[in-house]
């Protein structure tokens, strides 16, 4: 064992040091502030496009503080979306919370008469399933995928005990 800059060097306190330094950064990265607004990225910003990677690509999850973020992290599947696709019918219990990254998502109410409306489009900003956070179960509207792509799942099950 040898002393370097008032540490004693062993394997033991390398590994102390990179986690105290980890921590340090996880801190400073985490206390800045995210802007989403696109044109507000610039290309030497910690917050450009960039340098959201992983769940932080919706900016949804990007707004979240690391500490919240981290609680759900090991729990968000990656899923690839296919064109068309039916993520959720109205009336019908969610089984995940959606959080597209690359793909649009489309949420329709259907009439009486069978006729559809679009009356939202989801895309990296947002959250398809958002009943799920208010406390609900259901939606009124069905999704669909708009443009194909990759999102982040939640489970409503680990939704609700957040």
């Amino acid at each position: 064992m040898s002393q370097i800059a008032g540490f004693a060097h062993d394997r033991r306190s390398k590994f102390v040091i990179r986690k105290s330094l980890m921590n340090t950064l996880l801190k400073a990265i985490s206390s800045l502030p995210i802007n989403l607004n696109p044109e507000s990225f610039s290309a030497n910003s910690i917050s450009s496009y960039k340098d959201l990677i992983g769940p932080r690509q919706n900016l949804l999850l990007a707004s979240l503080p690391y500490s919240e973020l981290s609680l759900w992290e090991h729990e968000l599947e990656l899923v690839d979306l296919k064109l068309g696709q039916i993520l959720c019918e109205p009336g019908i219990s969610h089984t995940h919370v959606i959080f597209p990254t690359t793909a649009i998502v489309s949420l329709l109410y259907t009439t009486q008469e069978g006729t559809s409306t679009e009356v939202s489009v989801v895309g990296r900003d947002g959250v398809v399933g958002i009943s799920v956070f208010m406390g609900g179960n259901q939606t009124p509207n069905q999704a669909m995928v708009q443009s194909a792509g990759q999102a982040y799942r939640l489970s409503t099950k680990m939704a609700k005990n957040i």
